[in-house]
């Protein structure tokens, strides 16, 4: 009878070592997914940082003309004004 009861745990230690073993490998699964999410999301914000840097730069370089062209301008300016 012993080994009856014996061989009863043993199966239940081992449904229940089964159901971890399962339930470990859909989490590990899970957590795979939503790290290939978490860096696809990484990969998309770094492009698009990328992209407004290339922008800002273009904004910047852009304004250092038009405040190159307005510096030119009042110097021509001034040049005009005669001496007192």
């Amino acid at each position: 009878m012993a080994e009856g009861n014996g061989s009863g745990r043993l199966d239940r230690i081992e449904a229940l070592l089964e159901k971890l073993a399962e339930r470990t490998t859909t989490t590990a699964w899970l957590h795979e997914e939503r790290l290939q999410k978490i860096e696809a999301n990484i990969e998309q914000m770094q492009e698009e940082e990328k992209a407004y840097r290339v922008s800002q730069r273009e904004r910047d370089a852009a304004a250092d003309a038009r405040v190159d062209k307005l510096v030119s301008s009042i110097g021509e300016l001034v040049s005009r004004i005669p001496p007192l």
